[in-house]
């Protein structure tokens, strides 16, 4: 393999590594998905990806709002009624924005049959820190929504002075399947 040019991030002599970063990180990131949605509790939360995307300003998300006409009769002569629908998209503000990047050679990893590894490092992340704080922080969001409202909190809300952490995490989670 010809060297490579001089100022690429590269030394004389060494094998260049063909572009292969997003493909890796593509298929990362669809291992993660996948151990995301089995594993978490709250999984069932995540909106349509269609539906969700990015703002221009970072801590800022959008989701679609779709308004639709309903039903109409139908008319003989005159046939079936116009209808119609709109897609507009409400911009959200995230009360907490909170992620970690994790440094690594990716030439090596590679190279070395690292992809393997990268991605049971990664699942095993997810499944031990991420899902965790994501399940505990909504669990903590609905708690405060139904705390803070006396109507809905007068007929969904279970009170019993016995229950303990774990009985009260199995209690949303049964309720929640």
């Amino acid at each position: 393999m010809p060297d490579p040019t001089p100022g690429n991030g590269v030394y004389s002599g060494q094998e260049v590594l063909p572009n292969t970063i997003p493909a890796v990180s593509e298929y990362i990131k669809t291992i993660l998905d996948e151990v995301y949605e089995y594993e978490a509790k709250t999984s069932g939360m995540v909106p349509d990806p269609t539906l969700a995307r990015a703002s221009e300003n970072a801590g800022v998300f959008k989701l679609a709002t779709m308004k639709t006409t309903g039903l109409g009769n139908y008319d003989v002569h005159k046939g079936y009624p116009t209808g119609s629908g709109e897609v507009t998209w409400e911009s959200y503000e995230l009360q907490c924005d909170r992620g970690i990047r994790y440094l690594a050679d990716p030439k090596e990893n590679i190279l070395g049959g690292g992809l393997a590894t990268a991605v049971a490092f990664f699942a095993n992340a997810t499944r031990e820190q991420f899902i965790p704080e994501i399940d505990a922080y909504r669990f903590s969001k609905i708690y405060s929504i139904i705390n803070g409202n006396n109507a809905i909190k007068a007929t969904h809300v279970k009170t019993e002075a016995s229950l303990s952490g774990a009985d009260i995490l199995s209690s949303v989670i049964e309720a929640w399947m």
